[in-house]
């Protein structure tokens, strides 16, 4: 199933100066169910670390990913942690102390 990709608002959003990276994320679909992906520029080569966090503070660890400089785009297969439907927290790090937050709703 292919999956929709950001709306043009939001690639409008994501455009920069040649050469530079945004800082824009973005989460589609969302509301999700069995998968999302996340879009958001990195500035430096880096490993990225992905966790949901539920209302209740539990953490699920999502797969890592190495990343370079540029816009990127990471798939998430959801269907495997049997989520409850739900407002969750998704927190992203990297060992370059960057850290990203956005909300993901789980159907």
């Amino acid at each position: 199933m292919t999956q929709p990709g950001p709306t043009a608002d939001q690639m409008d959003q994501m455009r920069t100066i040649p050469g530079e990276v945004t800082t824009k994320l973005s989460v589609f679909p969302n509301p999700a169910k069995n998968n999302f992906s996340i879009q958001f520029g990195v500035i430096a080569k880096s490993q990225w670390k992905f966790a949901l966090y539920n209302t209740l503070g539990h953490t699920i660890s999502l797969p890592k990913a190495n990343l370079e400089k540029s816009l990127k785009t990471v798939n998430f297969d959801l269907s495997k942690y049997n989520l409850a439907p739900g407002i969750y927290q998704l927190i992203m790090t990297n060992k370059l102390n960057e850290k990203k937050i956005t909300q993901v709703i789980i159907q």
